[in-house]
């Protein structure tokens, strides 16, 4: 149940972003990134606070989920508590809302660059990172217990591609400034992969026989 409801996160998440940029007067995907659904300002804020809460409410659960089969294994509860990280990380972005538009607004870059950010911005830069670090660190964390299994290889494989997002969209960031929406969502695209790999895997192993996880 735990593992279908961080599938439905996902869907949600990619459902409510679509949604509130729709209903966003002159929104680009392409440029603006998905927090700008909720900066000061916004539309309808309410919508990027929600999808984000359950998304990060998706995660949380897939932590719980996990915890039964890592329980024998070595580092049991590393991955779900940076699971739990990544969840209470994204629940705290919606409030903690940006000031602007730096993308689009020259004023709001200006003001960035002179006076700098507010507090709620800054935290919700440094959450945003946090989502990141942490689902990357619990494809490792992960494939560490599971391994040798299967799920170990699996999961591994997974930790690798987050691994390979991750940096080349640090590397090439300067280069996506006219497509940086489109940098974030290739990056969250990722994430919710892995989501469903981690959440398919174990809709799959609790089919398995009980002994089919370790003998894998």
């Amino acid at each position: 149940m735990l593992a279908w409801a961080a599938i439905l996160a996902q869907a949600v998440f990619l459902g409510g972003w679509v949604l509130a940029g729709a209903l966003e007067p002159h929104y680009s995907a392409v440029r603006q990134y998905i927090s700008e659904l909720g900066r000061e300002g916004a539309a309808n804020p309410w919508i990027f606070m929600t999808f984000m809460a359950i998304w990060g409410l998706g995660w949380i659960a897939l932590a719980v989920a996990v915890i039964p089969s890592l329980r024998t294994r070595p580092w049991p509860l590393a991955m779900p508590l940076f699971f739990v990280l990544a969840g209470v990380c994204a629940i705290l972005v919606g409030p903690l809302r940006m000031d602007c538009s730096t993308i689009l607004s020259a004023a709001c870059r200006s003001y960035e660059a002179t006076d700098g950010r507010s507090w709620h911005y800054e935290a919700h830069v440094w959450l945003s990172l946090g989502i990141k670090v942490s689902l990357l660190l619990t494809g490792f964390t992960f494939a560490r217990s599971a391994w040798p299994s299967r799920l170990g290889r699996l999961v591994l494989g997974g930790a690798v591609v987050l691994l390979v997002a991750g940096i080349v969209t640090f590397v090439l960031h300067g280069s996506f400034a006219p497509y940086q929406g489109l940098e974030e969502r290739l990056w969250a695209l990722v994430a919710q992969l892995w989501a469903l790999v981690c959440a398919t895997v174990l809709i799959l192993e609790a089919t398995l026989e009980p002994g089919a996880l370790r003998d894998g």
